[in-house]
């Protein structure tokens, strides 16, 4: 049982949740607080799992009370519940909080996205790397571009022109957008030069994507590159992935979603760059790094670290599990070539087509097994044979 900490003001707001939430009195211990002082008192009589405040509140108000919780309790899951009015506070709050939800927020649908973030936190078998996702301000708070990016596709009425014109706000975004659309590893027809022409050839989903990582190479850079995690390779990297992985599936929601997780993919090693809870990277671990990360200094894996991380965003589920299993998409029931497989598949190619494989334990990083039951293990020299030819992994 999770101990789930409601915050507001009113009364009423209170009553009304206790009420649309009994159904779910045996797998949650409910608790109600009706000011950020209160909340903190409960908080040191017993340890809480969530917390869901509201933003507007008299004195401490619900960014205040996230902040605090998190210098308490950084393993903590911090929701803001406030009204479209907040716009203004919520933005406040980026940096501290994990989710956002709009009042009125259906309980079923509460219900879902509460459990889902302690769902992939509770596959984490570290405590040492859930406080480090919880309590390093600079990567469980969403970008304030993305945000607004997500908030704008999240509406029925989503546009390009609208989408283009957020990502226009910011220079370097813009440049980088476009320098990576320009890129070999896109390898269109004729040059780029406009945001809304990026937009319309990439899609929506991978451009969220590039935005979400771009913003956070960016800010991750002093803190990454102290620790001596190489970010320029890191992100190419991840494009390379996500230009093999759009080519593998043929329904095209899988495509984009497996082009967006490939972007995203080893974004869990930015977590698990920053000291103590990495060694130093200097020297190449004797191991794959997926299975390095498995011995008892990690306790988990940065496959399972980024999913976790992207759960708690409020990323799409598909996206989620794509990046937490793209290591070992057969621990998934899938019988086709899901997302996770095309972002696995992709990752493996992309290691070999640069020989980073060799003297690293290679093959055994292939989910064979995976591929056996969907049967694309015949497919593996065809695949490397078509990127190795398009001279950038990107073959369209």
């Amino acid at each position: 049982m999770i101990n789930v900490l409601f915050v507001d003001d009113e009364a009423d707001v209170l009553e009304g949740l206790e009420n649309r939430l009994r159904p779910w009195r045996s797998e949650w211990h409910l608790m109600f607080a009706g000011s950020g002082d209160e909340a903190l008192a409960a908080m040191r009589q017993r340890h809480v799992d969530v917390v869901v405040s509201d933003m507007r509140m008299p004195g401490m108000d619900g960014a205040s009370l996230l902040r605090a919780v998190r210098e308490r309790q950084p393993e903590t899951v911090r929701i803001i519940l406030s009204g479209q009015a907040d716009r203004e506070g919520v933005m406040r709050s980026l940096p501290v909080a994990h989710q956002f939800l709009s009042k009125p927020c259906d309980a079923r649908r509460l219900h879902a996205i509460i459990s889902r973030c302690r769902l992939l936190q509770d596959e984490l078998f570290s405590d040492a790397v859930k406080q480090a996702i919880a309590s390093v301000s600079t990567l469980p708070a969403l970008p304030r571009l993305y945000w607004e990016l997500a908030e704008e596709l999240d509406r029925p009425a989503a546009t390009l022109k609208r989408v283009a014109a957020i990502i226009e706000q910011d220079v370097a975004m813009t440049a980088r957008l476009l320098q990576v659309v320009n890129s070999a590893f896109f390898a269109f027809a004729r040059p780029i030069c406009s945001v809304r022409d990026a937009v319309t050839l990439l899609g929506l989903e991978p451009v969220r994507a590039l935005v979400l990582t771009s913003e956070l190479f960016r800010g991750m850079a002093p803190l990454c590159l102290s620790g001596g995690l190489d970010l320029e390779r890191l992100h190419g990297h991840a494009l390379r992935v996500a230009t093999i992985a759009e080519t593998l599936p043929e329904d095209p929601q899988t495509r984009t979603i497996a082009m967006a997780a490939g972007m995203l993919h080893d974004i869990g090693l930015m977590v698990l760059s920053l000291p103590p809870q990495r060694p130093d990277v200097a020297a190449p671990p004797p191991l794959p790094l997926h299975c390095a990360e498995q011995q008892p200094v990690f306790g988990t894996s940065h496959a399972l670290v980024g999913g976790h991380l992207l759960a708690l965003w409020g990323l799409p589920q598909p996206l989620v599990e794509a990046v937490a299993f793209h290591h070992r998409p057969s621990l998934l029931d899938d019988l086709h070539l899901s997302a996770a497989g095309a972002v696995h598949i992709a990752d493996w190619l992309a290691h070999e087509l640069a020989g980073s494989h060799a003297g690293q334990g290679g093959d055994e990083a292939l989910d064979s097994a995976y591929l056996s039951r969907i049967d694309r293990l015949h497919c593996l020299p065809q695949w490397l044979e078509r990127h190795r030819g398009s001279g950038d992994g990107h073959a369209r």
